[in-house]
């Protein structure tokens, strides 16, 4: 009997050994992505020496300083005086804990580029011990911005000078005259000009939601009747005879030489407008990927250690423990430990997959798909306690990405099982598609623990989790969404804190491509 526990533990090591083995090959494909990422990322020891080098970052320093990057090399030694000069202080900075941003503005090929470059800190045991550099182009972002600026400057030159797009506002009859500028911006064609009351022009062409806005100012105007030095400049909507929205910017001010005329000359800004709100979507998603990027670095970081920290404890424990039987126990813990870093890890490659590759199309076996994905979760002792039901219903083929359908569909699925509640009856998860020319609906339902209704908006931001007694990095929902998102789909979750959750994911089917 001794013999066969001696022979069970050789083999249990044999396996965790294998396991370490996989864990170091797929580290090596992390370090891959990363060298091969499309975004430029470097990372450094703390002596500055280059550890890992994107491609991308390569090819930026050889277009903008000839110099050749590459790992193991002394990042400053590679520099110039200049080039030192100016890198030295940020990583040493960076060092100390403290994220460093800066910007780089480089001609190169008879153009100018602008780069954001973001130094990161990495922290083990207290201390910086490895620094990540990403370098983002914003040259884009730049143009746009000074685009803007001098829109606006040319803007405010044709406002002063400019009487194209008049108007004037008889205050004693509150009659309206627009001249054949302004009438063309309205997209009324063939009139010299037009004279209508004050009441037909609010109700007729001014935006609804602007209209008490337009009379708040011309009411203060006419309070203003006595000063001959009153200017008013504000931004208001109308909505053209086509019924499209444009935004105006309008000056106005009183006619010296006839009493109660107010008048004025107004500029189509539509497009600036279009241009800001662009800018503000750009700044909104870049402050976005950098709250993101802040967050994976911290996450990854920690969850890549946590379980090969808990391995390595074990293994010095297991070196001083003689009883056979608790030996065994250890190797059970760190078999969990290594699995929940695999599981990580896979979830890594899946995002990295996602971000870089387009969408491919080809006829799926939905239901084999589904099958599979229960089947990953059967080595867990709680998933083989929950009930399953599997409803296919689709008068098509179904055509779609199958990579990231099977991505979808295994989280959501292990998301039911892992939040199953065991003490209910007929714990189950219950997978039902539909499919007919146009969608694929995707809906995943379960009776288990549920999730409460304060943490519903935040289930698909990266690493929440709405539970700390159920283990998961928090990845699954955020890579579930981005994945729904590249194929240009939606999910909604309907959720009751103690009855269940459905998942329900609408794709497009790709029957005609």
């Amino acid at each position: 009997m001794k013999v066969d526990q001696h022979d069970a533990q050789a083999q249990r090591i044999q396996s965790l050994e294998q396991q370490l083995a996989d864990y170091q090959q797929r580290e090596q494909d992390l370090f891959l992505i990363l060298e091969n990422s499309p975004e430029k990322v470097a990372s450094l020891d703390s002596s500055f020496q280059l550890i890992t080098v994107s491609q991308s970052f390569a090819r930026c320093f050889r277009l903008f300083f000839s110099v050749h990057v590459y790992p193991g090399a002394k990042f400053l030694e590679l520099l110039d005086e200049d080039g030192s000069s100016f890198w030295r202080p940020y990583l040493q900075n960076t060092l100390t804990g403290k994220k460093q941003v800066t910007q780089i503005n480089q001609q190169a090929k008879g153009q100018h580029f602008v780069y954001e470059v973001t130094f990161q800190p990495i922290w083990q045991e207290g201390q910086v011990h490895r620094i990540l550099v990403f370098c983002h182009d914003i040259t884009a972002q730049r143009n746009a911005e000074a685009e803007a600026r001098e829109h606006a400057v040319n803007l405010s030159r044709v406002l002063q000078i400019a009487s194209a797009g008049s108007w004037e506002y008889h205050i004693p009859t509150h009659t309206l005259t627009i001249s054949q500028e302004g009438l063309n911006m309205m997209g009324i064609q063939g009139l010299s000009e037009l004279v209508l009351s004050w009441k037909e022009f609010i109700q007729q062409y001014v935006y609804p939601e602007d209209a008490k806005m337009l009379q708040d100012r011309i009411d203060h105007a006419i309070l203003q009747q006595g000063d001959l030095s009153f200017q008013d400049i504000f931004e208001y909507r109308l909505v053209d005879a086509q019924g499209k929205i444009i935004h105006l910017v309008i000056r106005s001010r009183y006619k010296s030489n006839a009493k109660g005329v107010l008048y004025g000359v107004v500029q189509d800004i539509t497009e600036q407008k279009a241009v800001q709100y662009r800018l503000e979507q750009q700044n909104a998603q870049l402050k976005k990927v950098n709250s993101e990027l802040d967050n994976f670095v911290y996450s990854v970081s920690h969850d890549l250690r946590a379980p090969l920290t808990s391995v390595l404890g074990l293994v010095n424990v297991m070196r001083l423990e003689k009883d056979p039987t608790r030996l065994l126990n250890y190797l059970d813990l760190q078999e969990k430990s290594v699995q929940k870093l695999d599981y990580f890890i896979r979830e890594i490659i899946d995002l990295s997959r996602n971000a870089r590759l387009e969408p491919h199309y080809e006829a799926v076996d939905i239901e084999t798909v589904i099958q599979e994905a229960f089947t990953q979760q059967s080595y867990d002792d709680r998933a083989r306690q929950i009930g399953r039901q599997i409803h296919v219903q689709a008068s098509t083929p179904i055509v779609t990405d199958r990579s990231r359908v099977t991505i979808i569909l295994n989280n959501l699925i292990s998301n039911a099982l892992r939040y199953a509640d065991l003490n209910k009856p007929n714990p189950e998860a219950i997978v039902q598609i539909e499919a007919d020319a146009q969608h694929i609906s995707l809906k995943v339902q379960d009776n288990g623990r549920g999730i409460e209704s304060q943490y519903l908006s935040r289930i698909y931001e990266m690493f929440f989790r709405a539970s700390e007694t159920h283990s998961g990095s928090g990845l699954g929902l955020y890579i579930v969404k981005e994945t729904i998102d590249k194929l240009g789909g939606t999910i909604h979750v309907a959720s009751e804190f103690g009855k269940g959750t459905c998942f329900t994911v609408s794709i497009p089917n790709h029957i005609s491509d």
